[in-house]
């Protein structure tokens, strides 16, 4: 879950207080969005706790619909995302 401006908090405080750049985390964070990962027990019951309201959402049950926890999730969109905030910075995002 996100908050309205958190990117742009993130990039302050990393501009600030980080041992990197901004870009470099984002390319790990998209790496690992579309490589795909287990999202694991806890993860699959929570997405299960929410899943008539994801359903009610085409892009949200495309991309959660079926989360299990044996089951590699891949999220190219969000990959895409953070790889263009990477490259253009969050003023693009906005």
């Amino acid at each position: 879950v996100a908050v309205p401006s958190q990117l742009a908090a993130l990039a302050a405080v990393t501009e600030r207080c980080g041992r990197r750049p901004l870009a470099e985390a984002l390319e790990a964070a998209a790496a690992v969005a579309a490589d795909g990962f287990l999202p694991g027990p806890g993860y699959a019951a929570r997405v299960a706790a929410v899943r008539e309201d994801l359903m009610r959402f085409p892009a949200s049950a495309a991309m959660l619909g079926n989360v299990r926890a044996d089951r590699v999730l891949r999220l190219p969109d969000l990959a895409a995302t953070l790889r263009a905030v990477a490259a253009h910075g969050p003023d693009w995002f906005y």
